[in-house]
């Protein structure tokens, strides 16, 4: 029996004994797990960005108006009566509509006759080049032989009048009357001969060269007798209306003279005004881009046209025009309100950061000054070993949620991007 609870004493105490050391395992662990989460604790979980670069250019707007291009007057380059002028102002017109007409009858006559001349003047050059045909050296051999034989009886009668003349049967002037009529009569003959030589054998050089010349003009006036029977007709320069007009249909106009005002919309022109502030940075101008109300969210780009260098008219403003380039297939009118984005190079290109990872300062509303008690503006970077180290930034401007910086950082270095107030020099981090 004793020997029974001596058993029973000892199966109880290691029992015990058990009991306690599943409680001490227990215990450890979970003091383990506790002192997990005070390091989780103590290490801050942050999210970790990027410096990047700011903008390349400044933009500054300004509101405006649109306005139609330059309006001139159009004249016709030729005289004559009107035929066809029934065009309305104000409506508009694309580029190469006709505006108007001139009685084109007298030019295209013109036209007509400089080519049949030019037509003859090449035939003839034809034949000095080739010689005369068989036909044509027939007729030239048979003309000579008319005039030989002219010649043969008109030199018999010179001779016997001066047989006479010498008898005294026949007075001077009636000798003189038929030796101008041999005379006459040779040179008929020799130019007979000439031509039979010439068609045979062709121009000389310097014929052809004469010939040449003489087409070369002709062909001048051929395209001069074209141009103007172009020019009857009066044509939109580009897109744009009438705005004005000088004559009626029926009327003789005279070359030069205005017929009609034109404006042109082919390309629309946004005036705006810039503060002295401004024009004295305009090297600095780099990009010109237009809005308009009515078509929103849609930019066009633009040209600068021209700057004023004198104050505007009731205006604390100088006049700065451009004109838009691409109008996109819009229908931009004059009239329409405009706003103009004017680009401008900074000199130096300041650093990015969200606003959030800003500390002090400006980022917390206050003035960034040297005065004491007043905070500086300060970013958190993390190093490689994920240590956060203070940098000071001056803040250029605060665009939105975005600030421009500058100071002792790069582009593509980390910094903590959203509470990083909460974090002190030199504190260990986990990232995100």
């Amino acid at each position: 029996m004793k020997k029974y609870v001596s058993w029973m004493v000892l199966a109880v105490l290691v029992g015990v004994m058990v009991l306690l050391f599943y409680r001490n395992v227990e215990k450890g662990s979970a003091m383990q797990e506790e002192s997990a989460e005070n390091f989780q604790i103590r290490v801050p979980l942050v999210q970790v960005i990027e410096v990047e670069s700011g903008d390349a250019l400044e933009i500054r707007k300004f509101t405006g108006v649109a306005k139609e291009g330059k309006t001139i007057k159009q004249s016709f380059r030729v005289p004559g009566p009107l035929v066809a002028f029934d065009v309305e102002i104000g409506k508009r017109v694309a580029k190469g509509d006709i505006l108007g007409k001139i009685d084109p009858r007298d030019y295209e006559l013109k036209v007509q006759q400089v080519a049949a001349g030019l037509e003859e003047a090449n035939s003839a050059l034809s034949m000095m080049k080739t010689g005369a045909r068989a036909e044509d050296i027939a007729a030239l051999e048979a003309n000579l032989a008319a005039t030989e034989a002219q010649f043969e009886t008109a030199d018999k009668n010179e001779r016997r009048y001066a047989e006479l003349l010498e008898s005294g049967s026949a007075s001077q002037a009636q000798y003189d009357q038929i030796k101008m009529v041999r005379d006459s009569a040779k040179a008929a003959r020799d130019a007979a001969q000439k031509q039979l030589e010439k068609g045979k054998a062709g121009a000389r050089a310097e014929e052809i060269q004469a010939m040449e010349a003489k087409i070369a003009g002709l062909k001048v006036q051929q395209q001069q007798a074209k141009n103007a029977l172009e020019d009857t007709i009066l044509r939109a320069p580009s897109d744009g209306y009438v705005s004005q007009k000088y004559v009626e249909n029926g009327e003789i106009v005279a070359p030069g003279i205005p017929v009609l005002a034109f404006t042109d919309v082919s390309q629309i022109e946004v005036e705006v005004s810039i503060p002295e502030a401004l024009l004295i940075r305009q090297d600095d101008f780099e990009t010109y881009t237009c809005e308009f109300e009515i078509y929103p969210g849609e930019s066009f780009p633009a040209q600068l046209k021209e700057i004023g260098q004198a104050l505007q008219s009731g205006k604390q403003g100088y006049p700065l025009d451009v004109v838009v380039t691409d109008s996109k297939g819009k229908l931009l009118h004059p009239g329409m309100a405009a706003s103009l984005k004017i680009g401008l190079k900074r000199p130096k290109v300041p650093l990015a950061v969200p606003l959030a990872a800003l500390v002090g300062g400006e980022a917390e509303g206050e003035k960034t000054q040297s005065d004491a008690g007043t905070r500086k503006t300060v970013v958190m970077t993390v190093d490689s070993e994920n240590i956060v180290r203070e940098k000071s930034v001056n803040v250029v401007r605060i665009l939105g949620e975005r600030a421009e910086i500058e100071g002792d950082l790069r582009a593509g270095e980390k910094i903590v991007g959203a509470g990083a107030r909460f974090l002190k020099e030199g504190q260990k981090v986990r990232l995100q």
